[in-house]
């Protein structure tokens, strides 16, 4: 393969696997509210000092709840609404029992890794 075949796989593999709004969230301790630069899978907090993400929810205006998601795989026996994810534009809150940074960027794992760095 030549050079710019190569290059230009290179960059394919790397725009299909990035995200243009990703960034590195720093977390104080405590309670702070955040918004979202884009969809994000609220997994990417767990493993991280993120205890629990609260989400007000007023898709039905007439019933209007908050959700909660309570990272690092506990469940604390709570019974109400929860929450996976976040879309573009919403805000939640983080609770945090520590200062911490959370990376959003996404993980590329459908890559054939022998085309990663041709």
């Amino acid at each position: 393969m030549n050079l710019n075949k190569k290059i230009v796989l290179n960059l394919a593999l790397l725009i299909g696997c990035s995200s243009i709004n990703a960034e590195v969230i720093s977390i104080k301790e405590g309670w702070q509210n955040i918004g979202a630069l884009e969809d994000l899978d609220l997994t990417i907090f767990h493993n991280s000092c993120i205890e629990y993400i609260w989400r007000y929810d007023n898709t039905d205006v007439n019933t209007p709840v908050w959700k909660l998601h309570i990272a690092n795989g506990e469940t604390y026996n709570y019974t109400g609404g929860s929450v996976d994810s976040v879309t573009k534009g919403s805000g939640i809150w983080i609770r945090a029992n520590q200062s911490c940074s959370v990376d959003t960027t996404p993980v590329c794992q459908n890559v054939n890794p022998a085309y990663r760095w041709m």
